[in-house]
C-alpha cells in the first residue's frame, strides 16, 4: 500500500507542475497572439490609409495596337469592378532621336481631360489652363524647355512597323503640336 500512495503522490505532483507549465505557455501564447493581431490590424489600417492617397493601383500595358474604342471598352469593364474608384486611359509614346553620338529621348503622353494628373499641374508663363486638340504643355524641368517658346509648333515624327495588309512595313506619322504652356509638377 505505501508504494501506491507514493506513486499517486508523485503523479499528482507531476500533474500540478504540468498544469502550471501548460497554463504559463497558454497565457504567453495568448498574450503574443494578441500583440500580433493588434500589430496586423494597425498595419492594415495604415496601409489602407496610405493607399487612399495613391492615385494609381494598377497599370495595364499592351504591346499590340488597339483601337481607341477597345481601350474605352476595357476601361468601362474595369470601372465596373467593385472597389474601383476611377479608370483613366493614358497613351504614351517614346521617341528616340540619335544625332551623332547624342541621344534624345522624348516621352509624349496623351491624357484625358478628366484625369487627376491635372490636379498636380501648375501652368506657368501665362499658358492656357486647358489643352485643345493638337496642343501640348512642356515640363519646365525638361532639357527641351529652354529650346522652345510659347506658341511654337513642334512636329513629332512617329515611325512604326505595321503588320496590316495590304502593305505591311514601316510607316511614318507626323503630328504637329502647338506649345500652349509650360507646367510644373
Amino acid at each position: 500500500m505505501p508504494m501506491i500512495s507514493y506513486a499517486v503522490k508523485r503523479l499528482l505532483r507531476s500533474f500540478g507542475l504540468f498544469a502550471a507549465l501548460f497554463l504559463g505557455v497558454m497565457l504567453a501564447t495568448t498574450f503574443f497572439a494578441g500583440i500580433n493581431i493588434g500589430a496586423d490590424t494597425t498595419a492594415k489600417a495604415t496601409l489602407l490609409q496610405q493607399l487612399n492617397h495613391i492615385p494609381i493601383d494598377i497599370t495595364v500595358y499592351s504591346s499590340s495596337t488597339l483601337k481607341s474604342n477597345k481601350w474605352k471598352e476595357a476601361a468601362q469593364a474595369v470601372g465596373q469592378v467593385e472597389g474601383i474608384v476611377k479608370v483613366e486611359v493614358v497613351s504614351r509614346a517614346t521617341l528616340l532621336d540619335v544625332v551623332g553620338e547624342n541621344y534624345t529621348v522624348v516621352m509624349v503622353s496623351a491624357i484625358s481631360d478628366t484625369s487627376k494628373v491635372y490636379d498636380g499641374l501648375n501652368v506657368v508663363n501665362a499658358g492656357k489652363n486647358l489643352l485643345g486638340v493638337n496642343e501640348t504643355y512642356v515640363w519646365v524641368g525638361s532639357k527641351a524647355a529652354n529650346k522652345v517658346a510659347l506658341n511654337d509648333t513642334i512636329t513629332l515624327n512617329f515611325t512604326y512597323y505595321s503588320h496590316r495588309d495590304p502593305q505591311p512595313g514601316e510607316k511614318s506619322l507626323g503630328v504637329s503640336l502647338k506649345i500652349v504652356g509650360f507646367v510644373e509638377l
